[in-house]
């Protein structure tokens, strides 16, 4: 299996006049881990160095 990444978030502040959501408990979203794309198929011939492509997630 691929290694899993993680990005990081870079904080704001804070937009007045703009709705927020709040509750108990709330954390800031600092980051989220995922694994890169792979490419499992491809269709059709390459033009101008384009192709047709289907990536799978998980």
């Amino acid at each position: 299996m691929d290694e899993q990444l993680t990005f990081e978030f870079e904080q704001r502040k804070t937009i007045k006049g703009y709705p927020e959501l709040h509750w108990t408990g709330k954390r800031p979203y600092t980051s989220t881990q995922y694994y890169p794309a792979q490419l499992k198929e491809s269709f059709g011939k390459t033009k101008d160095g384009w192709m047709n492509k289907i990536f799978w997630g998980g």
